[in-house]
């Protein structure tokens, strides 16, 4: 996996993630709950530099909709990818990583 370097690479990552979590829509991976969750994730991995497994403990981290069939895959898929990111964001170019935290606020 490239490093990142830039904050267009460091944006370009985070909106894939963003993306994908949005195209899953259906099981309410667009909802408030998910993308609250995804910002409490990057403040705890990138601002407090505590570990984030806590964080996915218990059977529905995300909050999807138990309703829909298929929302554990989804579940599953939204932390693989996310964990992914937070390793990518923790081995950028330290500019870059501090500017994409400041960008989303997440420093907040």
């Amino acid at each position: 996996m490239k490093q990142i370097e830039t904050f267009e690479e460091a944006y370009a990552a985070v909106e894939g993630f963003t993306h994908y979590r949005n195209s899953r829509s259906k099981f309410g991976a667009a909802d408030t709950e998910p993308r609250g969750f995804f910002m409490t994730v990057m403040r705890t991995a990138l601002c407090t530099a505590s570990p984030i497994e806590p964080l996915f403990e218990g059977e529905n981290p995300w909050e999807l909709y138990f309703s829909v069939k298929g929302w554990r895959p989804v579940s599953d898929c939204l932390t693989r990818k996310v964990k992914v990111l937070v390793e990518q964001l923790k081995e950028a170019r330290y500019l870059a990583t501090v500017a994409i935290i400041k960008y989303y606020g997440w420093d907040n």
